[in-house]
C-alpha cells in the first residue's frame, strides 16, 4: 500500500493532510495504537525538520508498506539555491556553531548540505560517520530505498544506522563520539525508527524514514 503524494514545504503546507493520511495509513495496515503514535511522531519529526531548514523547499510527502516495512518518504527541491548556500558557507567559515542538538537537527543539517552541497558544521566529520556511496542503476529507480541520479556514477547516502554504528563503535576512545552516543540514546527518533537516510534523487533531495512494525 502507498499513500497519496502529498504536497508539502518548508512553511508547513499540507501539514494536516499528512497527519490524517499517517493516521488514516496506520488503521488500515492494523497497527497497534503504540505503532500508530510512533508513526505519527515520525510523520511530525519529518515535516518540523523540513520547517526548520534554512531557505524555502517544495516537495511531497508520502508513505509505503513492504510487509512488516513502514516507509516514510519526503522529497523536496530547495529553491534560490545560489543565495542560501553563500549564506550557509559565510556561517561555516564564521566558526558559529550552528549545529544544534538533537538527532533530528544533525538530520537537518545532513539534508540542507545536500541541498546546497555545503558542509555545514563544525560536527561535520563526526555527521560523515554516516556516509555511504551507492552506485547508479536505473533499474531501482522506483525502490524507495533507493537514491541516484542518471550521470552520476555514484551517490552520497547518509545512514542514522551507520552513523550510530559507528558512533558507538568510537564512543570509549572519542569524547565528541560518547557524546552523540548519548544523544542517539536519548532519542526517541532514533530508537523508534530501523534507519533514516538523506540522499540526492534527482534535482531533489530525498528523506526517508525506515520503521519495522509488526502488526
Amino acid at each position: 500500500m502507498q499513500t497519496e503524494k502529498i504536497k508539502v514545504n518548508s512553511k508547513g503546507k499540507g501539514l494536516v493532510k499528512v497527519l490524517n493520511e499517517t493516521e488514516r495509513f496506520a488503521s488500515e495496515q492494523g497497527y497497534e495504537k503504540k505503532y500508530a503514535l510512533h508513526l505519527r511522531l515520525l510523520a511530525e519529526e519529518s515535516l518540523n525538520m523540513l520547517r526548520s531548514l534554512t531557505g524555502s523547499f517544495q516537495g511531497e510527502f508520502w508513505i509505503e508498506s513492504q510487509k512488516d516495512r513502514c516507509i516514510m518518504t519526503i522529497q523536496a527541491k530547495a529553491e534560490d539555491v545560489p543565495a542560501k548556500k553563500r549564506e550557509l558557507m559565510a556561517l561555516s567559515k564564521s566558526g558559529e556553531n550552528i549545529m544544534e542538538k538533537g538527532v533530528f537537527n544533525k538530520i537537518r543539517a545532513v539534508f540542507e548540505s545536500f541541498a546546497y552541497n555545503v558542509e555545514r558544521s563544525e560536527n561535520w566529520e563526526l555527521i560523515k560517520e554516516g556516509m555511504n556511496l551507492m552506485p547508479y542503476d536505473e533499474t531501482l529507480a522506483n525502490d524507495p530505498l533507493y537514491f541516484g541520479s542518471s550521470g552520476i556514477s555514484q551517490s552520497q547516502v547518509w545512514s542514522l544506522m551507520k552513523y550510530k554504528e559507528n558512533v558507538k563503535h568510537e564512543a570509549d576512545s572519542n569524547p565528541v563520539a560518547r557524546k552523540a552516543w548519548d544523544e542517539l540514546e536519548k532519542s526517541i527518533v532514533a530508537n523508534i525508527a530501523s534507519d533514516v537516510q538523506v540522499g540526492v534523487a534527482g534535482d531533489k533531495v530525498k528523506l526517508v524514514i525506515i520503521a519495522d512494525f509488526k502488526k
